[in-house]
Order: structure tokens, then C-alpha cells, then sequence
């Protein structure tokens, strides 16, 4: 079951911040991401959570698996940088637990898709790291998206 999360349900916040932390564990870039096994990295990632999640632009959804949560994605919704007059949707994070079903991954991001498509978005970019799982650019290519660039991120010295 996906749902979309609530901000003043304390269940959901816990369940945003434990994805967050499985995300930042498994993205492998400790350069971009707090380091979530001290306890530094963990308020700082939490307090980065309460901050999004309480942002006007941001929808969050939550995958549910026998009552546990087994996944998220996230997205912000803004006036396109380069065009005012358009919408832009900028898919945040998404994530899966290993021991969710299979095709939980891919509800998630049909959710979302579906959700920017209501929302009437003009444009929509959605992420592919490094460390993702192969399949999804082809999974991306069925929605309809194509490949626009490849970025770079890292910490300013």
C-alpha cells in the first residue's frame, strides 16, 4: 500500500528519516550526504528531514508492506527555473528495503509520476544515481522521460 505521508503524523515523520537514512547509508557519498552512523550525521540529516517535510512544495509518499514501511520517494514542485510561467516537478529521493516486494520500486515511482501528472506539471526530472538500480533508466524511458545530462556533486574546497 502507498500513501502519501503526513507531516504531523509522527509515524510517518520516523518512517521519512529512517528512508532518509537508508538512502544516505546506501548512496556511498559521504561527501554529499551526513554520515549517518554518528550522531552528528543523524541530526543533521533529521533536522534536514523536518525541514523538508514541512515545505509547502514537497510530497512525500511512503510505501507499506504488513505495516512496516518499506519505501519512499519524494517530490518539489516549483515554477520552472527558466520559465516562470511553467511548473516544474523534481523528483527528490526514492528508496526501497530490500525486503519489500519486488515491484515496490516501481509503484513508488508510478505514484509519483502519476501525482506530478495531477498537479498539472509542465516538466518533470527524475534521478538515476550511480549506485541505482540498472533497470531504471529503461523504467524511466517507459514513462516517457528521456536522458538529459549527467551531474557531477561533491564538496566545494
Amino acid at each position: 500500500m502507498i500513501i502519501k505521508a503526513n507531516p504531523k503524523n509522527p509515524r510517518h515523520v520516523n518512517d521519512i528519516k529512517r528512508g532518509a537514512a537508508h538512502f544516505a547509508e546506501h548512496i556511498g557519498r559521504p561527501d554529499i550526504m551526513p554520515d549517518v552512523r554518528s550522531e552528528e550525521g543523524r541530526n543533521n540529516l533529521e533536522a534536514a528531514v523536518d525541514g523538508m517535510i514541512n515545505l509547502p512544495s514537497v510530497t512525500i509518499f511512503l510505501a507499506y508492506q504488513d505495516d512496516e514501511c518499506v519505501g519512499g520517494t519524494g517530490v518539489l514542485i516549483t515554477p520552472y527555473i527558466f520559465d516562470y510561467t511553467r511548473t516544474a516537478a523534481d523528483e527528490l529521493f526514492w528508496w526501497a528495503d530490500a525486503s519489500a516486494h519486488p515491484r515496490v520500486g516501481l509503484k513508488l515511482l508510478r505514484t509519483l509520476h502519476k501525482f506530478i501528472k495531477n498537479q498539472k506539471c509542465d516538466l518533470c526530472v527524475f534521478h538515476r544515481m550511480t549506485n541505482s538500480p540498472k533497470p531504471l533508466q529503461k523504467i524511466y524511458e517507459r514513462m516517457g522521460l528521456s536522458h538529459l545530462q549527467t551531474s557531477f556533486a561533491g564538496e566545494v574546497s
